[in-house]
């Protein structure tokens, strides 16, 4: 039978980002690669339709 674990202790702290927020240069050289390597795959067009494709505006579930 597995031992079930559970947290002893929980951290929290929120970070505010808005414009005064200033860029961590060593986060960006981390995920920029990544980034434009994400960029490029989403972009590329995969196909054509002759109509448009709608989706009704309601929730997702």
């Amino acid at each position: 039978m597995q031992q079930k674990l559970s947290p002893v202790q929980k951290d929290f702290k929120q970070y505010e980002i808005n414009k005064s927020t200033v860029e961590d240069t060593a986060i960006v050289a981390i995920y920029s690669p990544y980034k434009k390597q994400m960029q490029a795959e989403m972009n590329r067009v995969i196909g054509f339709s002759e109509v448009a494709l709608t989706k009704e505006k309601t929730p997702e579930t």
